[in-house]
């Protein structure tokens, strides 16, 4: 027998082995995967019967999701742990702010659309980092109903109490601010509201802006408003999107910017969890 004829009766035999080895678990692979399914339809049947949400999911997160985002807040505001998570602690026990919320989001004009819960997941982070770095600008492009800008106005809000005033500013290509969350929680008055383009809002803002928010997503939409915030950021800024985006990754590199993700794993939810990304 040739060497070549070796080589081919090994990978056959490795062949085997394999589909030999499938073959053997075949079992208990069938009833892992089964598993997996079965809990994802219960799941969803629970979701279908109890909730009335498209987007803008609300949900319990877990432990390890909640320590990941104080640990990456401390980072990105170069604080300890124990002052971040002071400020995670301090949204999750304001128990009349998260009423406020969740009877907001039953008699807005989007109603039908939102379940009559508070649970903030990974806006968490949004509040924390706005009530540690005190922004004086926060510019937020896509705010859709308004479930994030109600953490970010709070934290501002509270900011101001302490003698730390600020400002918001949220963009969006779709007028839907009338009789959204922020409107029916009594906010409206704290923002400042635009109807447009983000990117052709950022080219002509002339402030320097602390914190920026994108929840856009649109085609090439965060490419545009990289390119166009790059200058318009405050020394020490922060950008945040709430989506693993390979654009805001090489932004941070070509910049000299440090970057980090983190994921927030949802609970009992058919919804899995939200990625986001941070440059700082």
């Amino acid at each position: 027998m040739s060497e070549s004829d070796d080589r081919i009766v090994s990978i056959k035999l490795r062949d085997f082995q394999m589909l030999l080895g499938n073959y053997q678990y075949r079992d208990s692979r069938i009833d892992y995967a089964f598993k997996l399914l079965d809990d994802r339809l219960q799941k969803t049947r629970h979701w279908l019967k109890a909730s009335r949400e498209v987007a803008s999911f609300t949900y319990d997160i877990t432990e390890e999701s909640l320590r990941a985002m104080v640990g990456l807040a401390a980072s990105v505001c170069g604080v300890g742990i124990v002052e971040a998570e002071a400020y995670f602690s301090e949204l999750l026990e304001d128990s009349d702010f998260l009423d406020k919320i969740s009877k907001a989001k039953g008699e807005c004009k989007y109603a039908n659309e939102l379940d009559e819960t508070a649970k903030p997941g990974h806006r968490m982070f949004l509040y924390a980092i706005a009530r540690i770095k005190k922004p004086k600008i926060v510019v937020e492009a896509g705010p859709f109903r308004g479930f994030g800008s109600v953490f970010l106005i709070e934290a501002i809000r509270r900011n101001d109490l302490d003698g730390f005033p600020g400002e918001i500013f949220t963009v969006d290509i779709m007028n839907a601010f009338d009789g959204d969350i922020v409107e029916a929680c009594g906010y409206g008055a704290f923002r400042k509201v635009r109807v447009g383009d983000a990117t052709e809002f950022i080219e002509n803002f002339e402030e320097k802006i602390d914190i920026f928010l994108s929840e856009t997503h649109y085609s090439g939409g965060y490419g545009k408003q990289l390119k166009a915030i790059e200058g318009k950021l405050q020394q020490g800024g922060v950008i945040t999107m709430s989506a693993l985006d390979d654009e805001l990754y090489n932004f941070s590199k070509m910049f000299g910017r440090r970057y980090a993700s983190f994921y927030t794993e949802a609970v009992n939810h058919i919804y899995q969890g939200q990625f986001c990304c941070v440059s700082y």
